[in-house]
């Protein structure tokens, strides 16, 4: 698996946004999604502990997007 940018209803504003999908976040091969606070859509130059300090992350279970 490998992280990527996803677009999916953020579960705080109830808006599809582009976000950070990272792989392994919340354990091997459980995605961690990243939406950015303020609510701009994720870019892909800005994977980075920088960027990443300023999002709010959900699992799997919180996101109603994704389907398992």
């Amino acid at each position: 698996m490998s992280s990527f940018i996803n677009k999916l209803t953020n579960p705080k504003t109830g808006k599809k946004q582009k976000c950070f999908a990272l792989d392994d976040y919340y354990g091997p091969h459980r995605y961690g999604y990243g939406f950015p606070v303020d609510g701009s859509d994720a870019q892909f130059n800005d994977f980075g502990k920088a960027k990443m300090a300023d999002c709010d992350f959900y699992n799997d279970d919180e996101i109603k997007d994704i389907s398992n």
